[in-house]
């Protein structure tokens, strides 16, 4: 008889485990797309014209980090053939190792936290 309550009682909770698959996190950011892992069996597809995302920026007087595609950098890492060469609030330059242009990639407007003035 007991084992009858416990096959009832987790039927009654199969429905509250496929529903978790759906939920959707509230503190993500507005406009966020979740980074997808490649197989390595996949070629990388390679859009120049989103060849680097500026996720947010960290500065502080004691480090400065960038999170460009989803990796930490700082300054002197790569990554995609660019040398991360300065960080400052809300933007990120970069220089190009084949030909040394530089570029900047700034933080989307929807990424960037808005104080309303009148919460103060």
């Amino acid at each position: 008889m007991n084992t009858l309550k416990y096959v009832v009682f987790s039927l009654c909770l199969l429905p509250y485990s496929t529903m978790a698959d759906i939920l959707v996190d509230p503190t993500r950011p507005v406009g966020y797309i979740a980074p997808v892992v490649q197989n390595e069996a996949q070629p990388a597809k390679t859009n120049s014209a989103r060849q680097w995302t500026l996720n947010t920026t960290l500065v502080s007087p004691y480090q400065k980090i960038a999170m460009i595609n989803g990796k930490r950098l700082e300054v002197g890492d790569s990554i995609n053939q660019a040398a991360v060469i300065a960080i400052d609030h809300q933007k990120v330059d970069l220089q190009h190792e084949r030909d040394g242009s530089t570029f900047t990639i700034k933080l989307h407007n929807s990424f960037i936290s808005k104080i309303n003035p009148g919460s103060l």
